[in-house]
């Protein structure tokens, strides 16, 4: 078990690698359940998108092939969840390439890669709520700002 100063001393070591976003210190300890409340955030949304598609609330297994479910093959189990997965990967990119795109409109030289942590470089999920939790913990980047302008015009914050 790990103690609070260990779990905030690790936190600061996977910032310096760059594996996660910059945060100010006094946020280490927060910078966890931030990054969860952002995949919340956008769980919301693709919740709003499949409805929009036709999920009804009341019957939320209607999205599940629950033939393939039964399947022994497990590459064929998670092919259950086909409509999930394709609805949540269309969200993401969506976010990100917003967000992308208010980031291009704040500074015509914005680079990425000096934006972005190692985790959500290249996951379109983890992106937004790498983005989100640096948005939210002292040190915005350039994509930090740009996720709270995108929440604004979302009007997911005031």
């Amino acid at each position: 078990k790990k103690s609070k100063s260990e779990i905030i001393a690790h936190r600061i070591e996977l910032r310096e690698r760059k594996h996660c976003m910059p945060f100010s210190e006094e946020n280490a300890a927060l910078y966890n359940i931030t990054h969860e409340y952002g995949h919340m955030i956008q769980n919301n949304l693709i919740q709003q998108r499949m409805i929009e598609k036709g999920l009804d609330l009341s019957t939320p297994e209607m999205f599940v092939d629950t033939a393939k479910l039964k399947a022994k093959n497990p590459y064929v189990r998670r092919e259950a969840y086909a409509w999930y997965s394709k609805t949540k990967l269309e969200v993401a990119k969506e976010c990100k390439n917003e967000i992308i795109e208010i980031a291009k409109q704040n500074n015509p030289n914005f680079d990425y890669i000096s934006n972005i942590s190692k985790y959500g470089e290249n996951d379109s999920v983890e992106f937004f709520a790498e983005v989100f939790a640096n948005s939210q913990l002292g040190k915005p980047t350039e994509l930090g700002d740009a996720i709270n302008i995108w929440l604004k015009r979302r009007e997911i914050v005031q």
